[in-house]
């Protein structure tokens, strides 16, 4: 299918240390490469910004994509998380998710 559409979503549990305010950032990306050559830049899919107590959080992020692939492409997906300055945060469980509907 030339235009693939995707279903992307992370979940996991974070613990954090980190004083009221803090922000815990989360993006989901996808790349490509061709004829398993080198892999291409990163595609922001979707990105979001939770607020963090100094308290356990649970969250789930889920993004949406159509990709043009041809038949000799091949598709990566990944996620990633950062947050501000101090404290600890550490993301528990953390499980991507993909759907391709055809």
């Amino acid at each position: 299918i030339s235009q693939q559409p995707f279903s992307i979503s992370i979940q996991g549990t974070t613990e954090n240390t980190s004083p009221s305010g803090q922000f815990l950032y989360t993006e989901l990306v996808y790349r490509l490469r061709n004829n398993g050559g080198s892999w291409g830049s990163w595609v922001p899919i979707a990105f979001t910004t939770r607020s963090l107590p100094g308290v356990e959080v649970t969250f789930k992020n889920i993004g949406f994509v159509v990709v043009t692939l041809t038949g000799t492409q091949d598709i990566q997906f990944g996620a990633g998380w950062s947050k501000g300055v101090g404290g600890i945060t550490v993301m528990q469980g953390a499980l991507l998710s993909v759907q391709a509907f055809n």
